[in-house]
C-alpha cells in the first residue's frame, strides 16, 4: 500500500508507522489486538491543555476569515477606495485609525445607497 493510498483529512498530524506482524512475538499481537479493541472513537483524550490550544487556534482562524470576509466586501463596495492588499486593510482595522473610520463611514453611506435603491 502506497501512503498515498492513505485517506487523511486535511489538516490531520495523526502520525503512521509501519506494523510488521511477521516480526512481533505473540505477547506483543496480543497487547497490540486488546489496545485496537478498546479504542473508542467517540472519545476525546486530548489534556485539557491541547483542547485550550486547539480552541485558541480555531478562534485566531476565525478571526482571520471574518476579516477576509470583510475585506472583500469592503473592496467590493469601495473598489479603489479600499485598502489595496489585506495586510493593509487588517493594519488600519487594528489600528483604529482616522482613514479606517473614514472608509467604514463610506462603506455603510454606499451600502446604505444601494439598499435604498
Amino acid at each position: 500500500m502506497s501512503p498515498k493510498d492513505i485517506i487523511r483529512h486535511p489538516n490531520c498530524q495523526c502520525s503512521m508507522s509501519v506494523w510488521v506482524e511477521e516480526y512481533k512475538t505473540e505477547s506483543e499481537i496480543r497487547s497490540a489486538r486488546e489496545k485496537s479493541k478498546a479504542f473508542n472513537p467517540d472519545k476525546d483524550t486530548r489534556t485539557a491543555s491541547q483542547k485550550q490550544q486547539y480552541e485558541h487556534q480555531q478562534n485566531l482562524h476565525r478571526q482571520n476569515n471574518d476579516s477576509k470576509k470583510q475585506f472583500a466586501r469592503y473592496k467590493a463596495v469601495l473598489g479603489n477606495d479600499a485598502p489595496k492588499t489585506l495586510g493593509g486593510f487588517k493594519r488600519s482595522k487594528k489600528s483604529g485609525s482616522e482613514n479606517f473610520k473614514e472608509m467604514q463611514q463610506k462603506y455603510r453611506a454606499k451600502v446604505k445607497e444601494i439598499r435604498s435603491s
